[in-house]
């Protein structure tokens, strides 16, 4: 009891709330996801991802600044991280969707919105279980693709949200002594 700051635990009430919005963070993302058709004209599959990781950029961006003045900067970030994965997840779930629907053939089956995100986190979780395969070119560059952002998406997302964190607890922290 020397002079130290006791933390303070959130109370029940900010957990369930922090909860309830990774929950409906959930609902939302893929029940657009579920809602939006594969798109099948002429839009490029390639620039769909292009500007879908620059938007998840974006999102990265605005939730680190949303941590760095947060009151429950560790709750944020969890939120934050929810959102920046679901939206991953789903970009390339709905482009692998699209190139199926714009190149049958794609891969080696037909792929529902089910299959699309299943094969998605799949390839993100590095399992392969070898159900769904790129069999073209064009869909194993794109595949390609995932597994590359995956890392980076692991590895800077989690760097950028997580350090920011710390730095606003550390804030938070230094502002109770």
């Amino acid at each position: 009891m020397s002079g130290t700051p006791v933390p303070v635990r959130p109370s029940a009430w900010v957990l369930v709330w922090a909860l309830a919005r990774v929950v409906l963070t959930a609902v939302v993302v893929l029940g657009t996801y579920f809602v939006v058709p594969f798109h099948h004209g002429r839009f490029s599959d390639w620039l769909a991802v292009f500007v879908g990781l620059s938007l998840i950029t974006v999102v990265v961006v605005v939730e680190a600044r949303r941590i760095a003045r947060s009151d429950r900067p560790f709750l944020q970030a969890g939120e934050a991280l929810t959102l920046s994965a679901l939206l991953f997840l789903t970009l390339f779930a709905g482009v692998y969707g699209s190139m199926q629907a714009n190149q049958p053939g794609a891969f080696n089956a037909p792929l529902t919105k089910i299959d699309s995100l299943y094969f998605s986190v799949t390839v993100l979780a590095t399992v392969g279980f070898g159900d769904i395969v790129p069999v073209k070119e064009s869909a194993r560059a794109l595949v390609t693709v995932q597994m590359v952002g995956d890392l980076v998406f692991i590895g800077v997302a989690l760097r950028v949200l997580l350090g920011v964190t710390r730095r606003a607890m550390a804030r938070r922290e230094a502002g109770r002594e």
